[in-house]
């Protein structure tokens, strides 16, 4: 019994030296980089390329700062934090939370900070991989463009009151942050059009059993506008199936 208990301690002891070695060795940059999908800044310095703006060369020390510091893992792990706070901001952002000036004013600081990170981090790109230039351009990236789409929705919805609620779109940079966000809507945006199809063939049926159901049905279900159960009964056999039944028709007939 005491060697049995002798060792099942010495194996929970090793393999809490394992789990503390695991532990010190974890490289939290490297997994974090990992799950947000940043390369490597030797595979960084190959997207930069041609000339930013007419200016700024692929040696130039700014330029290659700005690419330096906008795919770091820890700008982009810091966009990913303003991106789920706004949206959780934008979720308690509503007509009676504003009638407390404190929490108006945190939401607004909030909105205000979301709109000038997304700025930096466009000005960051635009001068460290150029604008329309080059393969790895700005604006030679689709998710870039929905990241500049979601940035001139918050603006507009800053500027004018009346259209706050474009800021929503802001949820979508989960899904440019987040690589297997990314790869899920990438799948989707590949299957609109086999969805299309099917979409097309429901709506086929829709109209087919549209046409069948009025065919069958239609007239059978008479209304009366008097609620009085022996007037409806009496307009029930004197109206046609097709019309609803009034008071004057009923007197009538009776």
């Amino acid at each position: 019994m005491r060697e049995r208990l002798s060792a099942a301690a010495s194996n929970v002891t090793d393999r809490f030296t394992r789990g503390l070695k695991t532990l010190r060795d974890w490289d939290f940059t490297d997994w974090l980089g990992r799950i947000l999908g940043v390369g490597a800044w030797e595979d960084v310095q190959k997207q930069i390329e041609g000339e930013s703006f007419f200016v700024f060369t692929v040696d130039n020390p700014f330029r290659r700062g700005c690419a330096r510091v906008v795919r770091h893992v820890y700008f982009e792990f810091y966009i990913l934090v303003v991106v789920v706070f706004s949206c959780v901001a934008l979720g308690f952002d509503s007509p009676s939370s504003r009638e407390d000036s404190k929490v108006a004013l945190m939401l607004d600081i909030m909105t205000y900070i979301t709109l000038a990170s997304f700025t930096i981090e466009w000005i960051l790109k635009m001068i460290g991989f150029g604008a329309f230039m080059g393969q790895h351009a700005y604006f030679q990236n689709h998710w870039h463009k929905l990241e500049f789409l979601i940035l001139i929705a918050n603006g507009i919805g800053i500027a004018f009151s009346e259209a706050r609620a474009f800021q929503c779109v802001r949820i979508f940079r989960l899904a440019n942050k987040w690589e297997s966000i990314r790869v899920v809507t990438t799948s989707l945006v590949m299957a609109i059009p086999g969805l299309a199809n099917v979409v097309m063939l429901m709506l086929f049926f829709y109209v087919i059993f549209g046409i069948v159901g009025v065919q069958f049905f239609k007239g059978k279900w008479v209304a009366c506008s008097d609620a009085s159960p022996t007037s409806a009964r009496t307009a029930s056999a004197t109206s046609p199936p097709h019309r609803h039944c009034s008071s004057t028709t009923r007197q009538a007939g009776s």
